[in-house]
């Protein structure tokens, strides 16, 4: 339970399904995010699931102490988020004869183990049309066993005056020039290079300009060491991963260029917090932007696109008001909390029903 987008959307979706009267628990290997989950009054449980190995010994101590705390509670659902919870999931499931589902928040390579012990669960929720597209094809599941639920966000907390703007601005060094920013894990589909070879097209036009980075992963070093070759150090700001509402009303236009997206929370949050969004035309990105009307739209890779349609943005006004008020027009439609909890609470019910 760290920075990141699955974290978030597991709080948003727990925080939904409270407000909606249902009882919630969290279990996971705690994290950064545990003083949230306080705040919001959402129960927690510690397991020692901190592993990736659908074989490691600490999924069989989690399910003695899932099993441990749960004997005197009814649990009518166990919901899984990655691929060594839904091993979880199952082991508890069958013991308990408890229904389970798993969520699939992105694309998934078809390893043997994969396709030969699925464990999607009693029934599956995409989050999108794309994975659900992915599902179906590459994974067999049936599609009338899939259901499409959208992430959703708290909208409200995402607004800022000019004058936090300015603070947050000030902290991170970004006092002058305008601010591109991202925020993503550093890792090969998230395609940071192709920001920064953008940004440098674009720095040698506006030497003002400033990029603004934020996210942790395996492939942070391998863009440091891009921008060093390319001479933008002194033009280029990178944090380690924190909440996007502390951070998404210092930029100007925000920019996610994956190469693959399951759907794209950070652009949804980017969206509530009034900021105009250029992303990559992949994945479930296309089920978000609508180009040229709520955002734009550019070929996966193509930085010297990327960096057109962010100097469009960053010069006009006129282009960000249109876009920035479509966005959250059709945010507040289809990706609030409020919608992801009822359509998440129907597929509960519909294979308890069962």
């Amino acid at each position: 339970m760290n920075h990141g987008g699955i974290a978030y959307q597991i709080i948003n979706l727990a925080q939904g399904l409270l407000n909606m009267g249902q009882e919630v628990t969290i279990a996971s290997s705690g994290g950064k995010l545990d003083g949230l989950l306080r705040e919001k009054g959402i129960n927690t449980l510690h397991i020692p699931i901190n592993t990736k190995s659908e074989l490691s010994p600490r999924i069989l101590i989690s399910l003695v102490k899932l099993l441990n705390n749960f004997k005197s509670q009814d649990i009518d659902i166990v919901h899984a988020n990655t691929r060594v919870t839904q091993v979880l999931a199952y082991l508890y499931s069958s013991l308990r004869k408890t229904k389970y589902i798993s969520t699939a928040h992105g694309f998934y390579r078809p390893h043997f183990t994969r396709r030969l012990f699925k464990l999607w669960g009693h029934r599956t929720i995409a989050v999108s049309s794309e994975v659900k597209k992915h599902l179906v094809e590459d994974f067999k599941i049936p599609a009338s066993c899939v259901d499409v639920v959208y992430n959703g966000i708290d909208i409200p907390s995402y607004g800022l005056s000019y004058k936090a703007r300015e603070k947050i601005r000030g902290d991170f060094g970004l006092k002058t020039g305008k601010v591109i920013g991202t925020i993503a894990r550093f890792s090969e589909e998230k395609g940071q290079e192709y920001l920064v070879r953008a940004f440098d097209i674009l720095i040698k036009e506006d030497p003002s300009l400033k990029l603004f980075m934020v996210g942790e992963g395996r492939r942070l070093p391998a863009v440091r060491r891009l921008i060093y070759e390319l001479g933008l150090q002194k033009y280029v700001v990178i944090q380690p991963a924190m909440a996007s509402g502390q951070i998404l009303p210092a930029m100007d236009v925000f920019c996610l260029p994956s190469l693959k997206e399951g759907l794209g929370l950070a652009i949804l949050e980017a969206q509530a917090a009034g900021v105009p969004v250029v992303a990559s035309m992949v994945g479930g990105i296309k089920e978000i932007i609508e180009d040229g009307e709520t955002g734009f739209l550019v070929s996966p890779g193509d930085y010297v696109a990327l960096s057109g349609r962010i100097k469009e943005l960053l010069e006009s006004k006129e282009l960000i008001e249109s876009f920035t008020k479509k966005a959250l027009l059709r945010l507040k439609q289809n990706f609030s909390v409020k919608k992801m909890a009822e359509q998440t609470l129907r597929t509960y019910k519909t294979i308890l029903d069962k």
